[in-house]
């Protein structure tokens, strides 16, 4: 049976305590008749993701689908054993990795080292790396959902399919009015299920028509609003209400780690 192979971070990962049939990854798996193998984990960056390709790309048939949630290039896998901590922006990324030498020397990193303009090379470099995979394997096109906006030179790379848009922008159209994180989002990869259906339509009509995945329109908008976190009815077909529970069960989240070593 082929293969829909996901790797990404939070805009793809399943925690398997908490599942839903809405949720798009296993949605497309059922849609196209393939057997899932996702790979995703929250906080992980674009190496961590380029590193489980290599691992794999020895069992990736040409009859399999590769699509990869591309997370923001800033993101650096710091210390091998948290790949989950690539993301210096969540709010307790001290107390995760609970080392003061090492939150010191993912710090001066920051300060001093990682610049844009050495994010978008190493990006595209990756995407080259992949583009020669393809040929090699003969590949179906992998799928690049971008998380995050980023420049990447998509001309060079015809044997990879881009999404037009980022999965952020869904995101974020879809607040209404001011919600309070608190650290926690209650929505299955930031996105709420009704979403999670159109980007598999989006997904699917792509793989079956060449057409551009466009993820700028045709999405629900202001439907991530306070109600559903306070009405569990209301939010029983949008949302995890296991996340829901933690969220209302957790007080005012404090300044995310980032935020308060720049205030130093």
């Amino acid at each position: 049976m082929n293969t829909v192979w996901i790797i990404g971070d939070s805009f793809s990962y399943v925690n398997p305590h908490d599942h839903s049939d809405k949720i798009w990854t296993t949605q497309i798996a059922n849609r196209l008749d393939y057997t899932l193998y996702n790979e995703s984990l929250p906080g992980t960056s674009q190496d961590w993701a380029w590193r489980l390709i290599a691992n794999y790309q020895d069992r990736i048939t040409s009859d399999d689908q590769l699509i990869i949630t591309l997370t923001h290039p800033s993101r650096f896998w710091f210390f091998e054993d948290r790949p989950d901590a690539a993301n210096h922006d969540i709010l307790d990324f001290d107390k995760i990795i609970n080392d003061d030498e090492k939150v010191k020397a993912a710090r001066y990193f920051i300060q001093h080292i990682q610049r844009p303009e050495l994010d978008i090379q190493l990006t595209d470099h990756r995407m080259g790396w992949l583009s020669y995979l393809v040929e090699k394997y003969k590949w179906r096109k992998p799928i690049i959902l971008l998380g995050f906006p980023q420049l990447i030179y998509q001309d060079l790379y015809p044997n990879l399919i881009f999404s037009n848009g980022a999965l952020l922008h869904i995101s974020k159209n879809e607040y209404l009015g001011n919600i309070e994180h608190r650290g926690r989002d209650c929505r299955y990869n930031h996105m709420c299920l009704s979403n999670h259906t159109i980007l598999v339509d989006k997904l699917v009509n792509t793989l079956k028509t060449g057409a551009d995945l466009d993820l700028t329109n045709g999405f629900n908008e202001k439907i991530y609003r306070k109600e559903l976190l306070d009405n569990a009815d209301l939010s029983k077909d949008e949302l995890s209400i296991i996340q829901l529970r933690e969220f209302q069960s957790m007080s005012k989240a404090e300044e995310s780690w980032l935020t308060r070593f720049k205030s130093k």
